[in-house]
């Protein structure tokens, strides 16, 4: 049967399914701990993770016209600090899809979930365009550049910090250069403009990347005039095109001037990172060969002691396997009489060079972070691997376009492959719908009538930017304006990093800084600040504690209101004002008093007076260092609802760092007024 006549399903090629199949599987290897848990589990942190989401939430409700999001600039952390969105990435380019998930009904985690999938899925797709239309590559051979370009292992590794994750608008960018340059083209006048286009978006997407962008386009110029063998067609290609070239400039710069401004006042505000922390993210060269523990091919590796000190988290695991990085340089290699080939050879070159560190602070980047503008905004100067992965890419795909026009189609396949099942890794995550009860039990206490509110966790081990970030989206839940902050920095006088209350000293150090922060801004606070503190008894915090059997601390009530405390299973009757408890406490393991005593009642915690002089505890179990064990606390009752209540004490280890509840807690009874203790 002739081909024409065959259903249009038949005449399909096999190698149309092919970016399709290979995109599909770099998703399935990336995304797998979400796609595998249904979308309950979020890749990868509760901190930078939630972070960028907030960010991209930010622009949804600045978008919806929300009150306390109105201003772009002024998202409602480190309320009510101004300014406080150029202390981070703004991702407003990279947005829009985004807002249509949310449009669509998703909920703003499950919407950022689908957003990072759909971001990798844009780059992937936009470089087998590239590499296919602009530079003649095959399709299959494109199509595993683009899953490499995609889905390789140092993306993967930074996917928490997904303001580095979009770079189809830095293919963007080349695409229209390549367009521009080429003689005859029809389209060469509007590339001219899209390219410095495609760069302002990408700065609005992410700062790093477009920076990186911006640097690595200078250093390819600077070589395309050096080279004899370039200068007369580069030449030629700007004075032929050098009007749109500078309209798109000139255009890009106005479109960029809000953000450089409201950047370089944050900068003024916060102060310049110094080269001392810019260097220690410089990368060594053993960070270009490492993979990483949680690698599938190479992770065992990290096991071994030659290699155990070599893993240092995700800025540094820049590598991409032992057999991907030969194929690379091969392609390229093969393809370097290639003018655009040569000229992205000693571009990626020059920037692996000045982004080199040999040992100590020495290293050729200095220059850079002193003479190039913003770079001193660049801390994680190892992310510049992210930038690398185009040439990687485009070799990896040279070098398979090769075999294939030498009719050796089933070694490239198989090389391919490998190449890809090099970069599989497993990202950390955490379970979403537990973050989701975390944020509803601070936003069922924030008071809606305050002007703004402050979460301090109650003696909970957890990170302090994970607390941050848990008010930051009960800001979003209740809408009002929070005190907390979590970003790339902290404005100078705000003195919330530490929030956490372990002891009564927290708990004024905290009671002063909010008393000093309202007098500081006493037009923007008229209402007050509302205190959020999640007491340890929630069911779903109490799980975080340290079981007494495994943190064997002592502690024991002595007497109540002035009686002996009474045992056994009936419910306590009190009455009056206050109710008064007084014990003591001690931390068995290191033979010494307790870190601190509160005493909970119900869902309230109260703190105690501690450490009080106890010398029977010390006499009764020889060791003179108890004799401060004690404690007396006094519960006030006036807003204690009549009934039966729990009553039980919370004790810290001696160093705060671990905390128990009390394994046999106390029933008391709260009596009405004039009702008569035998009821």
């Amino acid at each position: 049967m002739p081909t024409s006549a065959l259903p249009p399903f038949r005449r399909l090629r096999p190698s149309l399914l092919v970016p399709w199949l290979l995109c599909a599987a770099g998703v399935m290897m990336a995304f797998h701990p979400t796609l595998f848990s249904g979308f309950r589990r979020m890749q990868t942190d509760p901190g930078d993770t939630r972070f960028n989401n907030y960010l991209l939430e930010h622009s949804w409700k600045w978008l919806q016209r929300e009150p306390t999001h109105a201003s772009w600039w002024d998202p409602p952390f480190f309320f009510p600090q101004k300014n406080a969105l150029a202390l981070s990435d703004l991702m407003l380019g990279v947005a829009p899809p985004y807002w249509a998930l949310r449009g669509a009904g998703f909920a703003p985690d499950t919407a950022f979930q689908l957003w990072m999938v759909l971001v990798c899925v844009l780059n992937f797709f936009a470089f087998q365009w590239l590499a296919e239309r602009l530079l003649s590559v095959p399709r299959v051979p494109a199509a595993f550049g683009a899953a490499l370009f995609a889905f390789a292992g140092p993306r993967v590794a930074q996917l928490g910090h997904q303001q580095l994750l979009a770079q189809f608008f830095v293919l963007g960018t080349i695409a229209c250069l390549i367009v521009a340059f080429r003689g005859g083209s029809r389209w060469g006048r509007a590339a001219v403009l899209g390219a410095p286009i495609c760069l302002l978006v990408q700065f609005y997407s992410g700062f790093y990347m477009g920076w990186f962008l911006l640097l690595a386009l200078s250093i390819a110029l600077g070589w395309g005039l050096a080279l004899n063998g370039l200068r007369p067609p580069v030449a030629a290609a700007f004075a032929a095109r050098w009007k749109p070239a500078l309209a798109g400039a000139v255009l890009a710069a106005l479109a960029l001037g809000p953000m450089v401004l409201h950047y370089r006042a944050a900068a003024r505000a916060v102060g310049n990172r110094p080269f001392k922390e810019v260097s220690s993210m410089v990368p060594k060269h053993k960070w270009w060969f490492n993979t990483g523990v949680d690698n599938w091919a190479y992770g065992w590796i990290y096991q071994a002691a030659p290699f155990r000190t070599l893993d240092k988290g995700n800025e540094h695991r820049l590598g991409l396997g032992l057999l991907t990085p030969l194929a690379v340089l091969a392609g390229l290699w093969s393809a370097r009489r290639r003018p655009f080939i040569l000229v992205l050879i000693l571009t990626a070159a020059t920037l692996m060079v000045l982004a080199f560190r040999i040992s100590g602070p020495w290293t050729l980047w200095r220059a850079v972070y002193e003479a190039v503008p913003g770079g001193t905004a660049i801390r994680a100067v190892s992310r510049v691997a992210l930038l690398l992965l185009f040439p990687a890419a485009l070799g990896l795909a040279l070098l398979l376009q090769r075999l294939f026009d030498r009719g050796r189609r089933a070694a490239a396949i198989l090389l391919g492959t490998l190449c890809l099942v090099e970069q599989g890794r497993t990202t950390p995550s955490f379970d979403k719908m537990e973050a989701r009860a975390d944020v509803e039990r601070i936003a069922s206490r924030v008071d809606r009538g305050r002007s703004a509110f402050f979460y301090s966790p109650l003696l909970l081990q957890e990170y302090p930017w994970k607390s941050q970030m848990d008010a930051m989206w009960a800001q979003m839940e209740t809408g009002v304006p929070t005190v907390n902050g979590y970003s790339g920095n902290a404005f100078p006088g705000w003195p919330f990093e530490e929030l956490r209350i372990r002891s009564q000293t927290d708990e004024k150090r905290l009671a002063a800084a909010l008393g000093d922060w309202r007098a500081r801004w006493p037009e923007s606070l008229p209402r007050g600040i509302g205190w959020v503190r999640v007491s340890p008894h929630d069911r779903a915090l109490a799980g975080r504690t340290l079981s007494p059997t495994l943190l064997p601390l002592l502690a024991w009530k002595d007497a109540l209101n002035g009686r002996p405390f009474p045992r056994g299973p009936d419910p306590i009757a009190v009455e009056g004002d206050n109710l008064v408890l007084t014990g003591w406490a001690v931390d068995g393991p290191r033979r010494s008093a307790a870190g601190g005593v509160w005493v909970a009642l119900g869902d309230a915690l109260f703190p105690s007076r501690f450490p009080l002089d106890r010398p029977d505890v010390a006499e009764h179990f020889g060791t003179p260092a108890y004799r401060g064990s004690g404690f007396e606390a006094r519960v006030p009752l006036d807003g204690a609802a009549p009934g039966v209540h729990r009553l039980a004490l919370v004790v810290l280890d001696q160093e705060g760092e671990a905390w128990f509840v009390d394994p046999e807690p106390a029933a008391v009874r709260i009596l009405p007024p004039g009702e008569p203790h035998s009821k």
